[in-house]
C-alpha cells in the first residue's frame, strides 16, 4: 500500500461522492408515489398497494445501487503528477 496523501484525499472524496448519489436515490420511491398517488393512479385494494410499493423498492435496489457502486472504478488510478514530491 501505498502512503501518498494526495491519492488518500482523492479515494474519500469519491467514496464521498458515490454515498452521496446512492443517498438520494432513496428518495425516488417516495417520491414515485407521491406522483402515483396525486394522479390517482394507486390501486386501493391492501395487496395492489403493496405490490406497487414492492415494486418501487425493489426497482431503487436494482437501479440505483448498481449504479451508485458502477460510478467508480475498483481500482483508482492516479496520475504520478498529482502525487507528492517524495512519491
Amino acid at each position: 500500500m501505498g502512503k501518498s496523501k494526495n491519492a488518500a484525499y482523492r479515494a474519500v472524496i469519491d467514496t464521498a461522492i458515490s454515498r452521496i448519489f446512492l443517498n438520494v436515490t432513496i428518495f425516488l420511491p417516495p417520491l414515485a408515489l407521491v406522483a402515483i398517488e396525486s394522479m390517482h393512479l394507486m390501486p386501493k385494494g391492501f395487496k395492489a398497494t403493496t405490490a406497487v410499493e414492492a415494486i418501487l423498492i425493489s426497482g431503487e435496489l436494482y437501479l440505483a445501487v448498481t449504479t451508485g457502486i458502477a460510478m467508480f472504478p475498483q481500482q483508482g488510478k492516479i496520475d504520478v503528477s498529482l502525487l507528492e514530491s517524495e512519491f
